[in-house]
């Protein structure tokens, strides 16, 4: 078995508006690879936000898509699930002691994101720290001077070691050590991970006594609790789940009862579909009399104004033959009008004479039009007054039709609808029952988890009382920890290889890698370093799964491949791109026995049942061994496959 605190990932999901987006994860190597921009690195960064980094990197797909996240974790075999808002850091971070399918089943604890201000149960790092026996201890912020204060070591500074993100590999200041404080923390972090602490049997001699009150103090809160329980007559965990299930029972047959009286509502509703019919008939039928009307009106109005044309152009004809009479008749030159009495000029000529018999005619001829128009006029105002009739005759048969549909309703639905109330409202009843017993059914597993904490309390007791009896008989020195990290580092640079192979190392002060005497920060081919620090936190891992340190048994390296192949123009200006070539980096057999190495390993320590996880991004797997790790591939984001992490986006 591992002797590493253990630590798996066994899902993530990003919980968004319309759908969810999650990544199952497996023991041993687990790859997630494919084209740049698709949400390969988001899923590590937000792992370690996860884990209680203080941000997270967003983009746009996420912002838009995502309201929260969730991560499934194994903690020493318990299952936890992690949700933490991603929009705000500083909301406390929920832990539900279930997998992510039963977090509606318990009770959440809260915890600080961080050190800055106490809330909720406690702190997160704590929490994870407690829960992997990771002791709660602290270190000088400057080792070297006896009055300097103690700074507590967090799961943060534990899992630098754990997680080699894209900025990180191959960086000629990996682990910050180009920051003072920075870098003098992480060195009396690795001293603690390896047991190294001068003051460590102190400190562990504290967390004993620590953990020893925090059992007592649980013991104490569970006979509170249990005896307000037996005071209170609450029923046992089973007794609860069996009053669940008989409810669930009861609005299953509810549910029935309701689905039934749906059935006969239509089955009885023959009738009523009659009735329907009946007034939808009689709605056409008014509508199409309406049209009817409506042509007629306007046939009225156009006889109507053509009879009063007729009656106009009569009165000018007669008036023309009233003038004609009186106009004198002879050659006179000039006369008095006899209608306005102005002066006339009369002409002798023939054709200006006017045909008296014509306009009688003409006038005849419209006074039998307008006769005619009469006639046609009264049958039209005849035909609208029948249509009136008719409407009025159709409006009444439809008033006493719905008059009747809603007394059939009444007679036939009522009695459906009164009955379907009170099965909803039984419903209701039955709902807020089992709501109520499931909160019942939470404080008992509250209760539960108070006893299987006071349980675990005892064991992390005992561990440490091991692990200080231990300490206390053979402090280990930097050298004897030092030797199988340095022997596990030399064998990955071997099946690499790398060119000269010689005077490899971990500086006892640094703790970082030696490599052909050279301090790992001096080296300029950033390949190089790329081999070296993948190397340097695989070593880690391994050595961390063959010896009692206090690193968890997870790695996550992003972009392993990084100045192997493909590398983006941000990071070219960090590497010497001829000592890169000097160094034949981008030689594929380098990129492909990095994967074999890995493999291999991880193959070994999973056969002697030492769990672990290692989590690669890449830009690509090497061809040779793409059936080998095809079964290791949790994402693949390729054409023909998933478009990315958030994959239902707008790509217009």
């Amino acid at each position: 078995m591992s002797t590493s605190p253990k630590l798996l990932i066994n899902k993530l999901v990003l919980v968004g508006h319309d759908k969810n987006y999650s990544v199952n994860f497996n023991k041993g190597i687990n790859i997630i690879y494919g084209n740049s921009d698709t949400g390969k690195s988001s899923i590590l960064n937000i792992i370690n936000y996860l884990l209680g980094a203080s941000k997270v990197d967003m983009y746009d797909e996420i912002e838009k898509k995502v309201k929260y996240a969730l991560l499934e974790l194994s903690l020493e075999d318990k299952i936890y699930t992690v949700k933490r808002d991603i929009f705000n850091p500083n909301q406390l971070i929920q832990v539900f002691k279930s997998s992510i399918d039963e977090i509606n089943t318990v009770f959440p604890s809260e915890y600080a994101p961080n050190y800055k201000k106490e809330a909720g149960v406690g702190f997160y790092s704590e929490f994870l720290l407690s829960s992997l026996n990771i002791p709660l201890l602290k270190v000088k912020e400057a080792p070297s001077k006896a009055e300097s204060p103690m700074k507590r070591v967090s799961f943060r500074d534990i899992f630098k070691y754990s997680y080699l993100d894209q900025d990180e590999v191959g960086s000629k200041y990996i682990l910050d050590s180009n920051n003072y404080a920075v870098r003098v923390k992480n060195q009396e972090t690795f001293k603690f991970i390896h047991n190294l602490l001068d003051d460590q049997i102190t400190q562990l001699e504290e967390e004993i006594s620590n953990k020893i009150r925090e059992k007592s103090k649980n013991d104490n809160e569970y006979k509170t609790i249990s005896s307000f329980f037996v005071d209170a007559k609450l029923e046992s965990e089973d007794k609860i789940e069996q009053t669940i299930n008989l409810i669930d029972q009861d609005l299953q047959a509810i549910e029935e009862d309701i689905q039934n009286i749906n059935v006969k509502m239509k089955s009885d509703n023959t009738e009523l579909d009659q009735i329907r019919q009946h007034i939808i008939n009689l709605e056409k039928e008014l509508g199409e009399l309406n049209k009817d009307k409506y042509i007629k009106q306007a046939q009225l109005e156009r006889n109507i104004s053509l009879k009063k044309d007729y009656k106009i152009d009569i009165e000018k004809l007669q008036t023309a033959i009233e003038v004609s009479n009186k106009i004198p008749k002879g050659t006179e030159p000039e006369a008095r009008c006899p209608i306005c009495d102005n002066h006339l000029i009369i002409e002798e000529t023939s054709e200006h004479q006017v045909n008296i018999e014509t306009i009688k005619n003409e006038i005849k001829s419209l006074k039998a039009r307008t006769k005619e128009l009469n006639i046609l006029i009264d049958e039209v105002r005849n035909s609208i007054y029948l249509f009136e009739q008719k409407e009025e005759i159709i409006r009444i048969d439809l008033m006493k039709a719905r008059e009747l549909m809603d007394t059939s309703v009444s007679e036939f639905i009522s009695p459906y609808i009164s009955h379907r109330d009170v099965l909803i409202s039984q419903k209701a009843e039955a709902i807020e029952k089992k709501y109520q017993q499931i909160y019942l059914l939470k404080l008992r597993k509250k209760l539960d988890d108070f006893d299987i904490n006071s349980r675990e309390i005892s064991e992390i007791i005992k561990e440490l009382r091991e692990e200080l009896k231990k300490l206390k008989e053979l402090k280990p020195t930097s050298r004897k920890v030092l030797e199988p990290i340095e022997s596990l580092l030399i064998k990955f640079l071997e099946s690499i290889p790398i060119k000269n192979l010689n005077k490899v190392s971990i500086n006892e002060k640094t703790f970082l890698p030696i490599v052909r005497g050279r301090e790992y920060t001096t080296l300029t081919s950033g390949g190089l370093r790329t081999i070296i620090s993948v190397g340097y936190f695989v070593s880690l891992l391994i050595n961390s799964l063959n010896n009692k340190t206090n690193m968890p048994s997870l790695l996550m390296i992003d972009t392993i491949g990084k100045y192997l192949g493909k590398t983006k123009d941000k990071y070219m200006e960090e590497t010497n791109e001829a000592e890169d070539k000097n160094e034949q980096v981008n030689d594929p057999r380098k990129y492909l026995n990095m994967y074999k190495f890995l493999f291999a390993n991880s193959n070994q320590l999973l056969e002697e049942n030492k769990d672990h996880q290692i989590i690669i991004v890449d830009n690509d797997i090497p061809a040779d061994m793409e059936g080998a790790l095809m079964g290791h591939i949790v994402k693949r984001f390729k054409p023909g496959f998933e478009i990315g992490l958030i994959d239902d986006i707008d790509l217009r």
